[in-house]
């Protein structure tokens, strides 16, 4: 029995130092009480951004001190911005990396500082972006116990885009009295229709009085000015002489081809229908006025009832012709500024910008002349 007693008592002792070792070797992680500092840059550094900037190399690079949990644990870092004096109220989370340190391009920090600052109705306007910098610590799947690094701020000195210029494209315009102008360059002359794949390609359909015509390149001026020559298209760019008039035979409608490229140019009577018009024909999507509940109509030519027209100031976005401020008769396309509208087509993309917009009813074409 006293030997029992003693096994008992030695099981009870051992258990007790084996409970005392076990609380020991426990360690609850809890990170150091200072903040840690943020190693580079050093605060107030700025970065200059251009238009030329190799948008891939290196712009900022981010070091700081890695954190002591008490215990070997693995440590994560969420690199956050805000811009400068809002105490980080809604910060912008750039990354989260096992390291402690972390770089980034041009390219990126360009668009996160001016993401900062630019809203719908406020784009970039050129100012230095002041960026308040910090780094949180996390430890765990839960990303507990966190801890913020000491605040730095960077400078960024970026751009504001450079609009590329629209490039201007070869316009034909009729001259004569085969046509709506007579033989004023500035009569509201109406233009050739372009294609929408080949600029030196023209199109018109329509109307024609038996009697002479020549292409003027800009209103207002008589060259550069296209004609015959030997029987042949050729062109006057003001070094030359003025070319021979082409020739309407007969009052009616026609197809009038010209191919710069190649110089040749055809005259087809046209045998579609012709006596049916339409009442109204606007303009309607996101790029227009009236968005895509308003249609903005356009004016009918009164010399031909198939050729429409109106001077519009678009925004970037779509639009689309209807006729009669409804969907049954619709005409879209894929192609901005020029190109065939076909009955519900795609929507054309537009550019913001003032133009000269015709419509064609004929044959879909249309055209969008850039004004200066």
């Amino acid at each position: 029995m006293k030997n029992t007693f003693k096994i008992l008592a030695a099981f009870i002792m051992i258990s007790g130092l084996w409970s005392c070792a076990s609380e020991d070797n426990f360690m609850i992680a809890e990170p150091q009480a200072n903040a840690f500092a943020i190693l580079t840059p050093d605060s107030g550094s700025a970065v200059t951004i251009t238009e030329t900037t190799p948008a891939d190399n290196t712009a900022l690079t981010l070091t700081w001190e890695g954190v002591d949990y008490g215990t070997p644990t693995a440590v994560n870092y969420t690199v956050e911005f805000a811009l400068n004096g809002t105490d980080f109220a809604t910060p912008t989370v750039i990354t989260t990396v096992p390291a402690t340190r972390y770089a980034m391009t041009f390219a990126d920090l360009d668009a996160k500082a001016k993401a900062l600052v630019v809203t719908p109705d406020a784009p970039y306007n050129g100012d230095p972006i002041a960026i308040d910098v910090r780094i949180k610590s996390s430890i765990g799947t839960t990303a507990s116990e966190e801890k913020y690094s000491e605040v730095t701020t960077v400078v960024v000195n970026s751009f504001i885009p450079t609009v590329p210029p629209v490039l201007e494209k070869r316009e034909l315009y009729f001259v004569g009295p085969a046509s709506s102008a007579g033989w004023n360059n500035n009569n509201d002359n109406m233009p050739m229709f372009r294609d929408a794949n080949n600029d030196d390609l023209y199109v018109y359909t329509g109307k024609f009085v038996a009697d002479q015509f020549k292409l003027l390149e800009k209103k207002g001026q008589w060259q550069p000015q296209w004609g015959i020559s030997g029987g042949i298209l050729a062109v006057n760019d003001g070094t030359g002489s003025d070319p021979d008039p082409f020739v309407a035979s007969g009052n009616g409608y026609y197809t009038f081809t010209v191919d710069v490229a190649n110089n040749t140019f055809d005259m087809t009577p046209f045998a579609g229908n012709t006596a049916t018009t339409i009442p109204t024909i606007g303009i309607i999507g996101d790029g227009t006025a009236g968005g895509w509940d308003t249609d903005t109509d356009m004016t009918q030519s009164s010399f031909d009832p198939h050729v429409w027209k109106i001077t519009a100031t678009l925004v970037d976005g779509f639009m689309k012709f209807r006729a009669n401020n409804d969907w049954p008769v619709n005409w879209g396309s894929g192609t901005a500024t020029s190109g065939v509208g076909v009955q519900d087509g795609s929507n054309i993309p537009v550019t913001a910008g003032t133009y000269d917009i015709w419509f064609n009813d004929l044959d879909g074409r249309y055209l969008l002349i850039p004004q200066q």
